[in-house]
């Protein structure tokens, strides 16, 4: 394993270089060997949520945001299409839309996603028409999949 470490005089500069790198490997092609097969196959889910919190010199907070980030690593074979369904407010939209249930409407856990960004191993066409996300997962490596904003 190698590790970097970076560093910069301007935080700001710092901040625009990792979201340059993150940016980068976000949008990477998936890669999968032809003809892998695996005896068992198997997929994990890692939702990692980051709050930022900038506090005054008085320490009241005056800036919060909090980012989700989905990693998905996947042993799976074939180019096996895979789904997932947030709790977002576009998901509770569109089950109002086929099915009028009003349990749906006053669940108050769903939440408002903001800035979503996908990797390109996702089917954008798919989540803004159904609240969908479809995908066929990179194989073998950990990849975030989605990330946004609440």
């Amino acid at each position: 394993t190698t590790i970097f470490k970076f560093g910069a005089t301007s935080y700001a500069t710092l901040i625009e270089f990792m979201q340059t790198v993150q940016s980068t490997l976000f949008q990477m092609p998936e890669y999968r060997s032809v003809g892998i097969t695996y005896q068992k196959e198997k997929m994990t889910i890692d939702v990692l949520d980051e709050c930022r919190i900038w506090l005054s010199t008085d320490g009241n907070p005056f800036y919060s945001s909090t980012t989700v980030r989905i990693t998905a690593l996947a042993f799976v074979s074939g180019m096996t299409p895979c789904t997932i369904e947030l709790n977002d407010k576009k998901a509770m939209k569109k089950l109002n839309e086929l099915a009028n249930l009003t349990s749906i409407r006053s669940n108050k856990s769903w939440i408002r996603l903001k800035n979503c960004q996908f990797h390109c191993c996702v089917d954008r066409k798919t989540y803004f028409k159904n609240a969908i996300i479809e995908f066929k997962p990179v194989d073998g490596s950990e990849f975030q999949l989605m990330r946004f904003e609440i």
